[in-house]
């Protein structure tokens, strides 16, 4: 049987912030891990989203049917979702990411699959910081 991820810390925990900013043709998810991995951030909720997704694959539920749906820049309305890195060496990005993005004027809520980023975009992750006692 799996055990739940969990931490147990005695320490002082400050919330923080990483904003990372792509450039045009940046993969969205492997900017986020690489932000994670460098700044040795172990689990991070995202928090938004801010420009527009040159590209964007996206998977939804439209009535009774799963939808699957490509995208072109793309403007995220909100957001929401939780990683961690995970494997022997902290580098398999796990979790997911929720959208809001708009298809013919209406709001549609999705699952972000497949994201490259336009010049500007900005994804703030949150994330908390142990300080241990000694």
């Amino acid at each position: 049987m799996a055990m739940p991820s969990s931490q147990l810390f005695t320490g002082k925990g400050t919330k923080k912030e990483l904003v990372l900013e792509l450039s045009k043709g940046e993969d969205v998810f492997e900017c986020i891990k690489q932000g994670m991995k460098q700044q040795k951030i172990k689990e991070a909720n995202v928090k938004a989203i801010e420009g527009t997704l040159s590209k964007a694959s996206i998977n939804y539920m439209s009535g009774s049917r799963y939808v699957f749906d490509e995208l072109s820049e793309v403007s995220v309305l909100k957001t929401h979702g939780k990683y961690e890195l995970r494997g022997k060496n902290n580098d398999v990005l796990y979790g997911n990411l929720h959208v809001v993005v708009k298809i013919a004027g209406k709001p549609i809520s999705a699952t972000l699959t497949k994201a490259t980023a336009n010049d500007g975009l900005k994804i703030r992750l949150q994330f908390v910081e142990v300080e241990e006692k000694n």
